[in-house]
């Protein structure tokens, strides 16, 4: 199934422009990702990115900060309350 942004907005209301880039990430991938790192607390987006076993599903450690965000959005993962005056965000993936 290949995505596009026309595909991805369908159905949805025009409330007006946003700037910025819009960043697509593969829901098997993030699937994938849950299943592996289920239960990890402490991780960050270069730990990700930097174990990661599949170069194609995640590139780049900016993939890999999306994919953790898209688990916090979809309430698989929470971003570490404990360490947020860190220089980079700790994500705490759920079982």
């Amino acid at each position: 199934m290949k995505l596009s942004v026309d595909s991805l907005t369908t159905g949805l209301e025009f409330h007006g422009e946003v700037q910025g880039q819009h960043n697509l990430v593969s829901r098997s991938a993030v699937d994938q990702l849950h299943r592996r790192l289920r239960g990890r607390r402490g991780l960050t987006a270069r730990q990700v990115f930097s174990r990661s076993k599949n170069r194609r599903a995640v590139p780049s450690a900016l993939t890999a900060l999306n994919m953790l965000y898209v688990l916090v959005a979809t309430d698989r993962a929470i971003i570490d309350p404990r360490r947020r005056a860190a220089r980079e965000i700790f994500f705490n993936v759920k079982r």
